[in-house]
């Protein structure tokens, strides 16, 4: 009987070694950080629990009010959903623009909510009115010469990005940022600023400001190194919000923050606001990649996706990027094909990834929206003019 019961008990003590590590892997830890991506290690780690009960390595927003949204089931893909809810699976990364929260479009994870754009809808030709002198088929004493026809519509334009797109952006330039700085917040406490909240900057009247005046707030990260020559190409600086002064004295002042791109610092600068206009185009931006498998090069200037404006790993299509393409190299609405050496053989066609829009050129860089993508798009890919 003693050696039936240590059978018994080593047979329990070899399956719980072979099961333990498979266990701790199907439940992570609840106190896990976020999830710091490796697109060489998937799929992600470091989930967490949200408060609906879900495990994801994201951190999914609220939702905006009034938008369609799914609640990932197993099983969903983003072509899936695509073909579902825009009946075509190629315009996935229209879903994946509208919820940039995750990192990896490889992983979704059930739970977690997902905006739906809707598919654009192209009304009907409307019935057109007789013209002048036309035969409406009464008889000939009841003809009365019709209503001249109403003046074509004007044409329609898009805007080649959005109010965030132009004015929530990272370039890179040749100096540092020297300018006041916010201080404090009014309450004291806070640890990250946003939109609507008070501050305090270090400037006033003796350095000419005045109630109303408005300012960009802005961070300079420091130096900032080329991802692929590991060059220094002199600093990375974010837009970070905006700030109207409403009260000043001699050496500070009292700001209201009026609008905020992500969490604003104590220590980020403001520098005087400065307009941006979105620019406009009589054609849609194309949002499918043209001549992926034939487009081996225009032989125009050619450079790297050196930054993204947000802290994302895999890009795709509506990311702002930074490309080392200065303002005489490209100029507003300039299309780029972004591509990588074939990772297979260097020998074989290009790898054409997607396209960006040039929204505009700042400091040393162009500001880029990435308006079609085929592939997950990665800092230090290769960009050039069509």
């Amino acid at each position: 009987m003693k050696t039936r019961g240590a059978l018994m008990f080593l047979s329990v003590l070899v399956l719980a070694i072979a099961l333990g590590p498979l266990a701790a892997a199907e439940e992570p830890a609840k106190d896990a950080p976020k999830a710091t991506y490796d697109p060489n290690s998937r799929p992600p780690k470091n989930l967490h629990q949200m408060p609906d009960g879900h495990w994801t390595p994201w951190d999914p927003p609220a939702t905006p009010e009034g938008a369609k949204v799914h609640s990932v089931v197993r099983g969903d893909t983003l072509w899936g959903l695509s073909q579902q809810y825009l009946n075509n699976p190629y315009l996935w990364p229209q879903i994946w623009d509208q919820n940039r929260y995750v990192l990896d479009s490889h992983w979704i994870y059930p739970g977690d909510p997902l905006v739906v754009p809707a598919p654009e809808v192209v009304p009907n030709e409307p019935p057109q009115s007789p013209t002048a002198g036309q035969d409406t088929g009464g008889d000939e004493g009841d003809r009365r010469a019709a209503a001249p026809p109403p003046p074509p519509p004007a044409p329609r334009v898009y805007p080649l990005g959005d109010y965030q797109d132009y004015y929530c952006v990272a370039y890179v330039q040749n100096e540092a940022i020297e300018a006041p700085a916010i201080v404090s917040p009014d309450e004291e406490d806070l640890m990250a600023i946003g939109q609507g909240h008070i501050v305090y900057i270090n400037a006033g009247t003796a350095d000419g400001l005045k109630p109303g005046d408005r300012f960009t707030i802005v961070r300079d990260h420091g130096e900032f190194a080329h991802p692929v020559t590991h060059k220094n190409l002199g600093h990375r600086v974010d837009w970070m919000g905006q700030l109207t002064l409403i009260a000043v004295q001699e050496r500070t002042a009292t700001a209201e923050v009026t609008f905020a791109c992500q969490d604003i610092f104590r220590g980020d600068r403001v520098v005087p606001y400065k307009e941006v206009t979105i620019p406009t185009s009589l054609t849609r931006i194309n949002e499918n990649l043209r001549d992926r498998w034939t487009n081996m090069g225009s032989g125009k200037s050619t450079g790297y996706v050196i930054l993204a404006r947000d802290e994302v790993i895999g890009l795709g299509q509506g990311h702002i990027v930074g490309v080392d393409l200065g303002p005489g190299d490209v100029r507003t609405g300039d299309t780029l094909t972004i591509f990588r050496t074939n990772r297979a053989d260097p020998a074989l066609p290009r790898q054409n990834l997607g396209e960006g829009i040039v929204l505009r050129t700042e400091g040393e860089s162009a500001i880029v929206r990435i308006s079609a993508s085929a592939k997950e798009i990665y800092v230090g890919d290769q960009a050039e003019i069509r």
